[in-house]
């Protein structure tokens, strides 16, 4: 085979870096009186901060005498977010609730400063994805209003 120093394999050469985050926040509150008022309030924050990142940098040598190089990078976030908040008196009753949902992640392939030799495809390749879904919901019963 071909004299390098680095890597150098008979197959494939995949470099991969990938991140799986799954998040669930729940949130509740309930306030009630049997006074004059009642006040429920609940707040569901969820944050992904990723970085994911698969490469070939800064002089790296690879090799493959038989297939191809791949260099691959993937992130895939998840996130539920729920809040729910009840109030309940005699004469008042006030409810509130808030959910959100915050994601920057950084999801990055690459190939910079590198020497690649393959005999098959040289692929680089970077995904990211985000499924997200946030709900909030609130209730307030009172006798008078």
């Amino acid at each position: 085979g071909k004299q390098v120093d680095g890597l150098v394999a008979d197959g494939a050469v995949d470099v991969v870096a990938s991140d799986t985050s799954d998040i669930f926040a729940l949130a509740g509150g309930v306030g009630a009186t049997t006074g004059q008022a009642g006040f429920g309030a609940s707040v569901a924050w969820s944050e992904i901060d990723n970085s994911v990142h698969a490469g070939a940098l800064a002089g790296a040598r690879v090799a493959s005498n038989a297939a191809g190089v791949a260099v691959r990078a993937t992130s895939d976030s998840n996130v539920q977010a729920i809040a729910a908040a009840g109030g309940a008196a005699d004469k008042v009753a006030v409810a509130g609730s808030f959910s959100a949902v915050q994601t920057t992640n950084e999801t990055r392939a690459e190939i910079a400063g590198s020497d690649i030799d393959a005999a098959g495809a040289v692929v680089v390749q970077a995904a990211d994805s985000a499924g997200i879904e946030a709900l909030a919901g609130s209730v307030a019963l009172s006798g008078q209003a």
